[in-house]
């Protein structure tokens, strides 16, 4: 039994995910702005009470971030972290119409918000036996698959977010630290006529969660564990 932590939770892909990790037995602390009006989540806090908590975060916010790890006790260990909270503000936005408020939002939540909820989950996963952190990307962030352009904001979050990865790898070699594409997903995000749905990508990323260790750290695969191009 692992304890995992999710941000993002409440619905689609974080929301699969959280029932992927509390299926299989593991702890889950699950984390989103507005716990209160989750139906979703307090479902499965019914089935799985005594594993899982919910808590409210928002990953744009410096002092919620602060007061979630503040709140966890002195004894807790994160085994597995999983950065899911994001954006997508600017579907295909050219270079003329790029709103820069919005594109330093969208850095803000999808960039630097994992990096702030990684800096103070740090010391607990220091605690475990096999740190590991996951952070889910797109290949909307790879430069190398980058042949239509537009999309400035998303894509420039998510490409900062897997060089920060690639960083946190790097410098922590005793820990697992690896960027994954969900896929284009069923969500309220990717609409309806995404080709993957919540289950199987929520499933595929589980499995990776458990099979891929430190020989894998600083790397991006997909949901199916098909290694993609930086």
């Amino acid at each position: 039994m692992k304890t995992y932590f999710v941000t993002g939770g409440n619905r689609g892909i974080g929301l699969g995910l959280s029932r992927e990790i509390l299926k299989a037995g593991n702890q889950l602390i699950v984390t989103c702005r507005n716990p209160k009006g989750e139906r979703d989540l307090w479902e499965l806090e019914g089935d799985y009470h005594e594993k899982i908590k919910i808590l409210e975060m928002d990953v744009s916010d410096d002092m919620s971030i602060q007061k979630v790890f503040a709140s966890l006790g002195i004894d807790q260990v994160i085994d597995t972290l999983i950065n899911n909270a994001g954006v997508f503000e600017q579907f295909g936005e050219k270079l003329a119409d790029i709103d820069f408020e919005k594109m330093s939002r969208t850095l803000l939540i999808n960039s630097m918000g994992p990096m702030k909820v990684l800096q103070q989950a740090l010391p607990f996963l220091k605690k475990s036996s096999e740190p590991k952190v996951f952070q889910i990307t797109s290949e909307m962030g790879s430069i190398a698959n980058n042949t239509s352009g537009g999309s400035y904001a998303y894509r420039a979050s998510k490409a900062a977010l897997n060089m920060m990865t690639k960083c946190v790898a790097v410098e922590n070699p005793n820990m697992t630290a690896v960027v994954l594409h969900p896929g284009w997903v069923q969500t309220s995000m990717g609409g309806s006529n995404a080709p993957v749905t919540v289950d199987e990508s929520a499933h595929g990323l589980f499995e990776l969660t458990m099979k891929l260790d430190v020989k894998d750290s600083g790397r991006f695969f997909n949901f199916k564990g098909e290694e993609r191009p930086w």
